[in-house]
């Protein structure tokens, strides 16, 4: 059974293919205002408070990440066979067809990857096309940047700008966000970097939302998440004539995200930044026309490398604990404080607390949980990466391979993997530094 997804952009746009009755259907809409089941998004209105333009098979590519990503949100993979793998038949409207129809094979098997489900996509042409961005009365036009840099208000990213503004760069940052947490720690973030560095970047920050289907709960693994958060980057660094680089900030440890058990293949294991999905993006963007370069410059940096190597370690200190790298931020509503705070036992929370202690500046008062001083159980869903951390470390200390482990989470350039496998033990180690200040490793 495959799960049909029709996506419509568009005013007048009433395309209905044939659907079989095994089959289930998802209809969704972009920028068709009364429509039943729509997209939230504000890319077009942020578009026109800036005044800049992209190309239009990047608004194609932005349209198809946010149909991608919709459909991932919108469909549990416990209703798959294996209770994980889903078929889905996406229906797309792009203005070139002949163009991503040639590109459709390589696309498919990058999603694929991606997300661990297998697509098939169909394009169309738009009903109507896509009308140009309409620069608002009152807009202030935005100078050209020199780089463009995904920018999450999580750590990584926040190191990434920080670098990139010290080395004289002046940078479009790119953000994503659909709950407050989030963008309240993109504000405080990009408000702290423009004191310290006046007009030496500006913040794109787009609200896309996938639709809520009633009486149904989203899927929670959004392995797909990064597509989107991609494209928007791509749209920006599209935007200014010559197409800009685009700078993906992620340390080399949560890029390759190795499974740390064998049971974790699947939902805790994105692939998100992967080599091999960026391998393939670079390559998608090139089928289509796209001359956007995608650099990742800290691939083979841990995080606590990343910080200890900051070229500003006074802004660095100063702004570090305003990020959010949390994998549930609005965890706090249960604690009986504010949303916003990190949880302290998931990957990213543990990771970032072994980055911190790296470099001198982790306090457990930043966390809802200590997992040092007080460890969640293991059989708890607050202890499950706690206790899989504990797993992984002890595997490594009794001689298994990093080599190994890494080409288990997917394909490397064989030039690459052992500066790879490198990356992953000294990340570890960070993470076993951390345990072992209480003897938890």
């Amino acid at each position: 059974m495959a799960r049909v997804v029709v996506c419509r952009v568009g005013e007048g746009d009433n395309f209905q293919p044939a659907v079989s009755p095994n089959d289930t259907l998802l209809e969704m809409a972009i920028e068709q205002p009364g429509a039943p089941v729509s997209v939230g998004i504000t890319v077009r209105q942020q578009l026109e408070r800036t005044a800049i333009s992209p190309l239009p098979v990047a608004l194609d590519l932005l349209n198809l990440a946010t149909a991608v990503y919709s459909a991932d949100v919108c469909t549990r993979r416990i209703t798959a066979y294996d209770r994980w793998t889903r078929e889905y038949r996406l229906f797309m409207p792009v203005g070139q067809p002949e163009v991503w129809t040639a590109a459709s094979e390589h696309l498919c098997r990058m999603l694929g990857f991606l997300s661990g489900d297998r697509w098939q996509i169909e394009f169309r042409p738009l009903t109507n096309p896509i009308p140009p961005v309409v620069k608002r009365k009152r807009a202030k036009p935005l100078r050209r940047p020199s780089t463009v840099s995904l920018f999450s208000g999580g750590l990584d990213s926040f190191v990434g700008v920080l670098d990139l503004l010290e080395a004289g760069h002046t940078v479009g940052m790119v953000g994503h966000y659909s709950t407050g947490p989030t963008s309240q720690a993109q504000d405080a973030v990009s408000e702290a970097l423009e004191a310290h560095f006046n007009n030496g970047s500006s913040f794109h920050r787009f609200y896309v939302r996938p639709p809520r289907l009633n009486g149904t709960l989203p899927e929670p693994s959004t392995r797909s998440r990064s597509i989107l958060f991609l494209a928007l980057g791509t749209l920006v660094a599209s935007a200014f004539g010559d197409p800009l680089p685009l700078y993906v900030p992620e340390n080399g440890l949560i890029s390759l995200n190795v499974p740390l058990t064998p049971a974790r293949t699947g939902t805790l294991s994105t692939r998100t930044t992967h080599p091999h999905f960026i391998a393939l993006f670079r390559e998608f963007l090139g089928l289509i026309g796209i001359g956007v370069g995608v650099e990742t410059p800290y691939r083979f940096r841990t995080k606590g490398e990343m910080l200890a190597e900051a070229t500003n370690q006074t802004v660095l200190r100063a702004v570090a604990r305003q990020t959010l790298s949390c994998s549930h931020p609005d965890v706090g509503r249960y604690h009986h404080v504010a949303p916003g705070q990190h949880c302290g036992y998931c990957v990213p929370c543990i990771i970032r607390r072994g980055s911190m202690a790296h470099v001198g500046e982790d306090r457990a008062e930043d966390y809802l949980i200590d997992v040092l001083r007080n460890p969640p159980g293991a059989g708890t869903e607050t202890g499950k990466d706690f206790r899989a951390f504990q797993m992984a470390l002890a595997r490594q200390s009794s001689g298994h391979r990093a080599f190994l482990e890494v080409l288990g989470s997917g394909p490397l350039p064989p030039d690459d993997a052992p500066e790879y496998a490198a990356v992953y033990d000294r990340g570890m180690e960070e993470v076993r530094r951390f345990f072992t200040q209480t003897g938890r490793a």
